[in-house]
C-alpha cells in the first residue's frame, strides 16, 4: 500500500482540477474524504499520484517548511510549473485572502526574491508578486489544456 505523506491535508483535492475525473477546480473531488483522504487513492489517477505540492516536496529536505504552512492550514495550495520556473497559487475560496497572512505571504516573497515568477488566484482574481508586492493581473482565457497566461497588470 502506498503511504500518503499529506497527513490530514486535502486542500489540492479541492482547489485543483483533475482532468481525467472531470472534477473542476475549487469544488471537492467526490472520491475525497475531506480531512481523511482519499477513497481511491490506490488507484487514483496519474495528474494525482504525480502531484507533490511546495509542501509536501519540502518535507523531504533538510529544512521543510513549517506545519504552518501546510495547504490545509494556510489555505493556499503552491506548486512548482512543469519547467519549475514558475510558483503556481490556488488560495481556498472560502479564504480568499489567506495569502496576505504573514506565513504564506513571506514565502511568496522570498520565491520571488529568488527570481521564480510567483502567480496565484482566490477563485476572484489573480496576482503576481511583482518587486516584493502582490499586483492584480489579468489572465487570458484557458487553452485546450486549460492553461491561462498572464496579459497584463491591473493595477
Amino acid at each position: 500500500m502506498a503511504a500518503n505523506h499529506c497527513g490530514t491535508c486535502t486542500l489540492c483535492c479541492k482547489l485543483l482540477a483533475i482532468g481525467e475525473l472531470e472534477k473542476p477546480k475549487g469544488q471537492w473531488c467526490t472520491h475525497c474524504t475531506p480531512g481523511s483522504g482519499c477513497r481511491i487513492y490506490e488507484n487514483r489517477p496519474a495528474s494525482c499520484r504525480d502531484f507533490a505540492c511546495i509542501w509536501l516536496e519540502s518535507q523531504k529536505e533538510a529544512k521543510p517548511l513549517p506545519p504552518a504552512l501546510r495547504p490545509d492550514k494556510c489555505k493556499v495550495v503552491l506548486s512548482f510549473s512543469e519547467d519549475r520556473k514558475d510558483v503556481m497559487g490556488f488560495c481556498d475560496p472560502s479564504s480568499p485572502d489567506a495569502w496576505k497572512e504573514a506565513p504564506i505571504f513571506g514565502l511568496l516573497e522570498v520565491i520571488a526574491q529568488q527570481g521564480i515568477r510567483v502567480m496565484f488566484g482566490n477563485g476572484r482574481e489573480h496576482f503576481a508578486m511583482d518587486r516584493g508586492r502582490a499586483r492584480r493581473v489579468e489572465l487570458s482565457p484557458a487553452d485546450s489544456k486549460g492553461v491561462r497566461i498572464f496579459v497584463r497588470f491591473l493595477d
